[in-house]
C-alpha cells in the first residue's frame, strides 16, 4: 500500500476530506512552531527554519505510512521496525520540544518582558538608595561595635573595685585593637591608686581609641562618597525614561526597540553595580569580622533572562528558576504548553493514521 496515493485512492468521503483539513492545519501549526523556535534558538534565516520544519513534518508522515505498512503487511524486519519507530520518536521530540518552547513564549513572553521592563525601572531608580543603605548599615554595625568595646574598656578601668589598668582592662583592650586592625596602644606603666586618676586614664584612653574610630569612619565615609563618580545621572534618567516609555500596552513587547532598552538598562545597572560594589566590597571587607551587614543585592543579570527564554535549552532552567522572587512561577504554563503541543501532535497522527491513510471500502 502507498502511503499517500492509495490512501486518497477512489471517492474521497466527506470524513476524509475533513481529516485532511485539520491535519493540514495542526501540521500548519506544528510547522510555524517548529520554524519560529529554531529560528530564534539558533539565529538561523526563517526560510531555513521553515524548511526544517517542513521537512520533520513530512517525514514524521512518511513514517507513521511505513509503521502502518509494516503492522498490516509485514513488509520489513523487525529491526527495521524498531530503527524507524527510534527515528520516528526522535524526530517526534524535537517537533515535541519546539512547538512547546514556541507556545510557552507566545503565552508568556510578553508578561515577562513587561516585569523586565518593570523590574529594571525599579532597580535603576533604587540603586543609589540602595548603595547607601548598604554603605551607611556597614558603617553603623561597625561604629557600634567599636563603640560598645572602647566602653566595656573605659567603664573597666574606672571600675571602683578594680580600679586601673589590671588583665580584665588588658583583655578588653586587646579587643579594641582587634576591632581596628593595624591600631596600636598602649598604657601608661603602674597601676593607678585613686579613683581620680582611673577616671583620668580611662577617660584618656578611650579619647584615643575613639579619635581611631573617627578616623576610620571618616574614611569609609569618604568611600561611600566617592561612589557617586559610578553613576552618570543623565544616561541613569535617559534608559528610565525609555523605560516607562515602553512599558505601555501600546508597545510590541516582542520588538527590538523594546528588547534595546531592556537591554541597556541591564548593561547600565551591572556596570553601575560592579562599580558600587566595588567601593561597598572594599568598605566590608575591612569590616566583615564585626559586621553582620548583609551584601549589596543584584538586582538585575546579564545576559537578559527573557532573552535567554528565546532559546530552547533555556526553557526548562527558565521556568524553574525565575522569577527570582518566586521560583517555579510559570511551571502552570509550561506544562499547560506541554499539553497543547502534545494533544495536537497526538490528534494530528491519529487523524493521518486511522484517517488519512486508510484505505476506502
Amino acid at each position: 500500500m502507498g502511503i499517500f496515493y492509495n490512501a486518497l485512492d477512489g471517492p474521497i468521503t466527506t470524513k476524509k476530506v475533513f481529516g485532511i483539513i485539520t491535519y493540514l492545519v495542526i501540521s500548519a501549526i506544528s510547522v510555524w512552531a517548529t520554524a519560529e523556535s529554531l529560528n530564534s534558538s539558533f539565529d538561523l534565516p526563517k526560510i531555513v527554519t521553515y524548511a526544517i520544519a517542513i521537512a520533520i513534518v513530512m517525514i514524521i508522515a512518511l513514517l507513521l505510512g511505513v509503521i502502518k505498512d509494516t503492522i498490516e503487511d509485514r513488509r520489513i524486519g523487525v529491526l527495521k521496525l524498531l530503527f524507524v519507530i527510534v527515528v520516528f520518536l526522535i524526530l517526534w521530540a524535537v517537533s515535541l520540544s519546539t512547538n512547546t518552547h514556541k507556545l510557552f513564549t507566545q503565552l508568556k513572553l510578553q508578561d515577562i518582558r513587561k516585569n523586565e521592563l518593570n523590574d529594571a525601572t525599579i532597580a535603576l531608580e533604587t540603586i543609589e538608595k540602595n548603595k547607601k543603605t548598604v554603605g551607611d548599615q556597614v558603617i553603623e554595625d561597625y561604629r557600634q561595635y567599636v563603640s560598645s568595646r572602647i566602653i566595656d574598656y573605659k567603664e573597666e578601668v574606672k571600675n571602683p573595685e578594680n580600679c586601673g589598668h589590671g588583665k580584665v582592662a588588658d583583655s578588653l583592650m586587646s579587643k579594641v585593637q582587634k576591632s581596628m586592625p593595624g591600631f596600636s596602644i598602649s598604657p601608661p606603666s603602674g597601676r593607678q591608686k585613686n579613683e581620680s586618676n582611673c577616671r583620668k586614664l580611662a577617660n584618656e584612653m578611650a579619647a584615643r581609641m575613639f579619635s581611631e574610630l573617627d578616623n576610620r569612619i571618616t574614611s569609609m565615609n569618604n568611600i561611600i562618597k566617592e561612589l557617586d563618580d559610578c553613576n552618570d545621572i543623565d544616561k541613569r534618567t535617559k534608559i528610565i525614561l525609555d523605560l516607562k516609555k515602553q512599558n505601555n500596552y501600546l508597545s510590541d513587547l516582542d520588538g527590538l526597540e523594546v528588547k534595546q532598552t531592556i537591554s541597556d538598562a541591564h548593561e547600565y545597572y551591572n556596570q553601575l553595580y560592579e562599580c558600587y560594589n566595588t567601593g561597598l566590597v572594599q568598605n566590608i571587607n575591612s569590616v566583615d569580622e564585626f559586621t553582620k551587614t548583609k551584601k549589596f543585592e543584584k538586582k538585575l543579570e546579564l545576559p537578559v533572562p527573557s532573552f535567554k527564554l528565546e532559546k530552547i535549552p533555556y526553557l526548562i532552567p527558565f521556568v524553574k528558576n525565575y522569577p527570582k522572587e518566586k521560583p517555579g512561577q510559570y511551571l502552570s504554563s509550561f506544562w499547560l504548553s506541554v499539553a497543547i503541543a502534545l494533544v495536537l501532535d497526538v490528534a494530528a497522527f491519529i487523524i493521518f493514521y486511522f484517517v488519512i491513510l486508510k484505505e476506502e471500502d
